[in-house]
C-alpha cells in the first residue's frame, strides 16, 4: 500500500492534537515507520518513483512508483510545529542500506530524540528530522536528480550534520505594522515574517516580506513596490519560465492514463497565482496553484534580485 503524503500529513496533525478517528488509523500504518515520543514526528519506509537520467543522476518524485519503472525506498518525514503548522519531506536510502528497522530514541536530557535506521546488514545510523533535512538540501532530488554517491554521502553525513540554534523570536508587540503603497504588512510571530495581501484580478494573493526585523522589512519596501507594480507582466512571464522549465517533466511521468500531452501554453494556462514572497535578499518567489498538473502540488517560480529568472520547481 502507497501511503499519499498529502493523506498522511492530515492524518499525522489530527493524530497530534487527539483526534479518535486520526488515532485508530493511524495505529493502521502497514509500512515501517516510527513517531518520536511527543507524536509530533513520524518516519514512514516506503518506496517512490524514480528514473534515471542518462548522466545517471536519480530524480526521485513524491508519488508510487509505476509498474515497470525504477523506485527508490524513502524516508517520509512529518513534523508538526508549534506553531500549529505541519510540515513534509522525503530523504532516499543509499542502495546499499536497506533499512530492517526505525525506532526512536529519546536524548538522555530529555530534549528531543533521534530516529535510528538499522540495515539488514547491521549498520545503524541516527539522526533527528532536522538534521536529515539539513544533510540533504542541497540536493535537488525532483527536478536535477542526485548521484548514488551524493544520496550516500548525505544520507551517512546525518548523524554529524549541526542544527544551529533557532533565532530569537520576535513578537507582534516587536514588530508594528509596516505601511506601504499597497496597504499594511503585519508582523506573524508564528512565521516571524511580515505579511498583508493584495488583489490580482478578482483573486486576492497573499504577500509576505520573509523578515523578522521592522527595519529590514521597511527597508526592503521600495523593492516590494517596484515587483507589485510588475505584477501583471512578471506573473505571465513567470507562468511561461515556469511550463518552459516543467512540462518535459509533467508529460514524462504526470500525466493521468486518459490526459494528452502538454504544450508550454497549456501548461501555463493552469498555473494560478496563490502568493508572493520577498525575502531579505530581494529575490522575489511567485507560489502557484498547479491546477492538477502535479496533483495538487504548489509550483514556485524564483526571480532574482537582478530581474533574472532563478528557478521553477514543483514543491511537495
Amino acid at each position: 500500500m502507497y501511503y499519499d503524503t498529502s493523506e498522511t500529513l492530515d492524518l499525522v496533525k489530527s493524530a497530534y492534537i487527539g483526534n479518535p478517528e486520526a488515532l485508530r488509523k493511524r495505529s493502521d500504518i502497514q509500512a515501517p515507520h516510527a513517531f518520536s515520543s511527543d507524536d509530533a514526528e513520524l518516519i514512514l519506509i516506503q518506496p517512490k518513483h524514480a528514473f534515471r537520467q542518462p548522466d545517471g543522476r536519480i530524480r526521485v518524485l513524491n508519488k508510487e512508483n509505476e509498474p515497470g519503472a525504477e523506485s527508490l525506498l524513502c524516508a517520509d518525514i512529518y513534523r508538526c510545529l508549534p506553531s500549529g503548522g505541519a510540515s513534509w519531506t522525503h530523504i532516499p536510502f543509499p542502495s546499499a542500506f536497506v533499512p530492517k528497522q526505525i525506532r526512536y530514541e529519546k536524548q538522555e536530557d530529555g530534549e528531543g530524540g533521534r530516529f535510528v535506521f538499522v540495515s539488514e546488514n547491521g549498520r545503524t545510523v541516527k539522526a533527528s528530522p532536522l538534521q536529515m533535512g539539513i544533510a540533504f538540501r542541497e540536493l535537488d532530488l525532483v527536478m536535477a536528480g542526485a548521484t548514488e554517491e551524493e544520496i550516500e554521502q548525505a544520507f551517512y553525513a546525518m548523524e554529524q550534520t549541526v542544527v544551529p540554534s533557532p533565532p530569537v523570536k520576535r513578537t507582534a508587540a516587536d514588530n508594528p505594522p509596516v505601511c506601504w503603497s499597497g496597504g499594511t504588512l503585519t508582523f506573524d510571530p508564528d512565521y516571524q515574517r511580515f505579511g498583508g495581501q493584495i488583489a490580482n484580478g478578482d483573486r486576492p494573493v497573499g504577500l509576505y516580506v520573509d523578515v523578522s526585523e521592522r527595519d529590514q522589512s521597511e527597508a526592503l519596501i521600495p523593492a516590494l513596490e517596484t515587483l507589485i507594480r510588475q505584477l501583471r507582466e512578471l506573473d505571465r512571464s513567470a507562468k511561461l519560465y515556469a511550463a518552459e522549465e516543467l512540462v518535459e517533466l509533467k508529460n514524462d511521468a504526470w500525466l493521468d492514463e486518459d490526459e494528452d500531452e502538454l504544450t508550454e501554453q497549456e501548461f501555463a494556462d493552469r498555473m494560478t497565482l496563490q502568493s508572493l514572497t520577498l525575502d531579505e535578499d530581494a529575490e522575489f518567489t511567485l507560489w502557484y496553484e498547479d491546477g492538477d498538473l502535479f496533483w495538487g502540488h504548489t509550483i514556485c517560480v524564483v526571480l532574482g534580485a537582478d530581474g533574472e529568472w532563478r528557478s521553477a520547481d514543483m514543491m511537495g
